[in-house]
């Protein structure tokens, strides 16, 4: 069952003018908003000029590629009743419409779309995990320790947003504010007392997450990515600590994974934030919950699990992989620790597969076909180096790199492909506006790099469902192929146009009408 954003933000303008002062986000004001007061007319918020209707409040702020303050002048003939901005200087002397000044227009944004859907936030208790991988993971995972003792909750993440059964589709992996805060009402109103939630960087330098306090927090990894948004490592890192140390409650739960970078304890120290625990998915003597890996296969882990507010378990994982052993222990830890109350084996046994995370493609005769999101070095070598323990055959990968965004990976990806795959298939992952050839052509410098002039590990084929059945039918039964980088997508982004186009569903038609 789906459903999708129904309703647009509204309040009245008295409302929003009291909930931006409450907040103290106002730095001045127009010295006609007395007026606007006294107005009991109701208004939708936007940010969007093309959107404004008479009566409605529009708030502009500087982005990172546009300025919503170069449309203020069309705000009074428009009928705006009420302008949120950062520079008033930037306000036509001709125009009329009352205005308020704020310190940052996407805090505004997020706190009056809050107020808007009655500030569900105040009703939920907040789960929020980040990480360079990890996020959705821990999310999925965490939904499935709470529905398996059927607590109502709400999950909000990349492969969209659950409500119990109710599926709804999302634009981010973490919504903007009409949509996340419209999300959380709903979430409210069916009853949800936990929201499990991906906390993107993207989101916290948006504000989108202002008016939300977190009770327990994950930091699941730090790796690059997302340097075509910040400008280097350091400031990719500032904004993920924003996480446990401004926006979670005083006492909240935070656990950070034992083998993330040394540096990031080191930055902890120095601002002497020591409110959070440790987790591991090796013995350690340091951490609050560990594991040790009994045995893997392709159809899941066993695991002995010690610590959190249990004796030693142990349990048996449909999850592939030490990262996912780490994410099932921060998830296992923060259930047990809001709930007071420890997971018995049987309660795990049945937990799903996590969409396009070193998912298995079903099938009944050919090698074993797995789809994984992996689209960072980190996350390619995380998966391929749990593949290489699932098998004595081959790995055959399927991968490419997203076009418009960071190009420095792609040769690492390529590096690493080399070193870890025994053979693989250069193709497209979404190349948006850039040449798909000359994406490849990038991803295939790492491999020179690696073997030298030897090209006999890799094709270029940037035909993606060519590319994956190709890889599926030169591989033998003991084999295991892996597809990276799209994971739980369902659409392929060329030029501006998205195709469908899911991983999973080409890789079964193979299995099963062309195994021949």
């Amino acid at each position: 069952m789906t459903n999708k954003i129904s309703e647009k933000p509204i309040i009245k303008i008295g409302d929003s003018i009291e909930a931006l002062a409450s907040k103290n986000l106002v730095l001045s004001c127009s010295k006609n908003l007395a007026d606007s007061k006294s107005n009991a007319r109701s208004g939708h918020i936007t940010v969007d000029s093309r959107q404004i209707a008479p009566g409605d409040i529009f708030i502009a702020y500087k982005g990172v590629t546009n300025d919503g303050h170069a449309h203020l002048g069309r705000m009074g003939i428009l009928g705006a009743a009420l302008l949120v901005v950062e520079d008033p200087a930037l306000i036509p002397a001709n125009c009329e419409t009352p205005w308020i000044q704020v310190r940052s227009g996407r805090e505004a944004w997020s706190f009056l779309c809050a107020a808007a859907f009655d500030n569900p936030q105040d009703q939920l208790d907040f789960i929020g995990i980040t990480g360079t991988n990890g996020k959705t993971s821990c999310v999925w995972m965490i939904r499935a320790l709470l529905r398996a003792r059927t607590i109502p909750m709400v999950a909000v993440g990349t492969v969209g947003a659950y409500i119990g059964d109710l599926f709804v589709p999302t634009t981010h992996t973490t919504p903007d504010p009409p949509e996340l805060y419209w999300l959380l009402s709903k979430a409210v109103k069916a009853g949800s007392k936990y929201c499990a939630m991906e906390v993107s960087s993207h989101a916290i330098c948006q504000h989108k997450l202002a008016p939300i306090r977190f009770k327990a927090t994950a930091f699941t990894s730090f790796s690059r990515d997302h340097l075509d948004f910040h400008k280097d490592m350091n400031e990719y890192l500032t904004a993920k600590l924003q996480l446990p140390l401004h926006l979670s409650h005083k006492d909240s739960f935070n656990l950070f994974c034992a083998s993330l970078p040394k540096n990031i304890f080191d930055r902890l120290d120095k601002v002497g934030f020591n409110n959070f625990k440790l987790y591991s998915s090796k013995p350690s003597t340091e951490a609050y919950i560990q594991s040790k890996t009994n045995s893997v296969s392709v159809d899941g882990t066993s695991i002995t699990v010690s610590g959190s507010i249990s004796e030693s378990r142990e349990f048996l994982l449909p999850y592939l992989g030490q990262h996912s052993v780490e994410n099932f222990c921060a998830s296992l830890a923060i259930c047990e620790k809001l709930l007071q109350k420890e997971f018995l084996p049987e309660e795990i046994k049945n937990l799903p597969q996590i969409p396009g995370r070193l998912e298995k493609v079903p099938h009944n005769k050919g090698p074993c076909v797995l789809v994984d999101y992996a689209h960072t070095p980190d996350a390619l070598e995380k998966s391929l180096t749990a593949v290489k323990r699932l098998t004595s055959g081959r790995i055959v990968l399927v991968f490419g790199c997203g076009g418009d965004r960071d190009a420095g990976k792609r040769p690492q990806m390529g590096a690493i492909a080399a070193q870890f795959a025994d053979f693989s298939f250069i193709t497209n992952d979404n190349p948006r506006t850039e040449d798909p050839a000359a994406i490849a052509n990038q991803i295939e410098a790492g491999f020179a790099g690696v073997l030298k002039n030897d090209l006999t590990k890799h094709e270029i084929l940037l035909d993606r469902p060519g590319a994956i059945k190709k890889a599926i039918m030169s591989a033998n039964s003991g084999d295991i192929v892996l597809i990276a980088g799209k994971g739980h997508e369902d659409y392929q982004i060329i030029g501006a146009e998205k195709f469908p186009m899911d991983d999973r569903l080409i890789a079964a038609g193979v299995l099963y009408g062309n195994m021949e």
